[in-house]
């Protein structure tokens, strides 16, 4: 379920795989016509899309612990990053710090952001335990190709080689800027439309930019949870 707003009207999405739950304004109707656009680039998304398409690869998210206490990389939880599920990743260019968020795997964690032509790393994270979230030191991301890389504890590494960077991502539609919404509304709403856009190559951008809300906010966890991913207030290390 993702939350928008905390009040007692809620709006129902579903799609063709699972029902998504937005929390509707205190204002008559508003959201409600937001909605009922999100309701058609949702279901387009899932009739246009593929099997590995953000939409369908990350929802339902494991309700146990995100890491392995087994000592197994993939037992019970499969290792993998879900929110780059697309064939190709986008994000823009600029100066960040990327978080990362993943399940499974046996910790402690390292995740690593490397120039994909060279191999030459450029920022990196190591020694995450007690959650399966990270942030990368910022650098200046420029446009281009590059590899992220997750390693857990038993040299186990899941692997995006097809993370690319272009100047911009793309603009807000007319719908959404010309609603009289709540800013926190508004920027969740934006964010599972980039999700979905393209077959999901913008999906980690979308994670990005609520990542980047606050952390403590429920319909910022109920965001994060409905894309497969853990919330930046789990003592990621920034």
């Amino acid at each position: 379920m993702v939350r928008l707003l905390a009040t007692n009207e809620t709006v129902v999405v579903t799609t063709k795989d699972k029902p998504l739950t937005f929390k509707q304004s205190a204002v008559p109707g508003l959201m409600r016509s937001v909605a009922t656009w999100l309701i058609g680039v949702l279901q387009g998304s899932d009739q246009a899309g593929d099997s590995k398409t953000a939409t369908t690869a990350s929802r339902g998210v494991n309700t146990g612990p995100c890491y392995n206490e087994t000592g197994k990389t993939n037992e019970p939880v499969t290792f993998q990053i879900p929110i780059l599920a697309a064939s190709r990743s986008v994000l823009a260019a600029g100066n960040r710090s990327i978080f990362v968020s993943w399940q499974g795997g046996v910790p402690p964690f390292s995740v690593t952001l490397s120039a994909a032509e060279t191999g030459n790393v450029l920022a990196q994270t190591v020694g995450v335990r007690g959650t399966c979230a990270a942030y990368l030191p910022r650098i200046d991301l420029r446009p281009g190709r590059y590899r992220l890389t997750l390693t857990d504890a038993q040299n186990v590494k899941e692997q995006e080689d097809s993370l690319f960077v272009v100047a911009e991502a793309p603009a807000e539609p007319r719908e959404l800027r010309d609603a009289n919404l709540p800013e926190d509304a508004r920027q969740l709403y934006a964010a599972t439309w980039l999700g979905v856009l393209d077959g999901g190559k913008w999906a980690f951008e979308a994670q990005q930019r609520v990542a980047a809300m606050d952390c403590h906010s429920a319909a910022v966890q109920d965001w994060l949870r409905q894309w497969g991913s853990s919330t930046p207030c789990a003592d990621a290390k920034r």
